[in-house]
């Protein structure tokens, strides 16, 4: 993954000073106590095994593998400093495209059939789907 131009960015704070009789003149400080910004890419298990590379540091993390519940907890949970928490586009649809339905599936089957479109692949998800339709419902 590329840097982005803020990981590239030197800190600084730009001083102006002006006069009524005096052109501005402006002048860089440079912020030597400023926390960098970093992209980390990996798997969950690589990222966590790799926390104390990461010191203070920002963190942009790009999680290798598929997306599945608590996986950004589990991510914040190693990377405290982590800002964003992002899937790898390797590990992401292409292109979902809501197709037609059914309309006589039940929701579990929709909602199963959906999972396996976005690649979602945890059966935790798929059961607290119907404990909260049970209770909806009022089954």
């Amino acid at each position: 993954m590329q840097q982005s131009r803020e990981q590239q960015n030197t800190p600084v704070v730009c001083v102006v000073e002006v006069g009524v009789d005096t052109p501005a003149t402006v002048r860089d400080i440079p912020i030597t106590a400023a926390k960098r910004l970093r992209t980390v890419t990996g798997t969950a298990a690589e990222l966590a095994a790799a926390a104390s590379e990461y010191g203070d540091d920002y963190l942009r993390v790009c999680v290798k593998e598929k997306t599945r519940a608590g996986l950004r907890e589990e991510v914040v949970g190693a990377l405290p400093n982590a800002l964003e928490v992002r899937i790898h586009p390797d590990f992401l649809e292409s292109a979902h495209r809501p197709r037609p339905r059914d309309t006589k599936s039940s929701p579990h089957d929709l909602f199963t059939e959906y999972c396996a479109e976005v690649q979602l692949e945890d059966a935790d998800v798929v059961a607290l789907f119907d404990e909260l339709l049970d209770e909806i419902v009022g089954r």
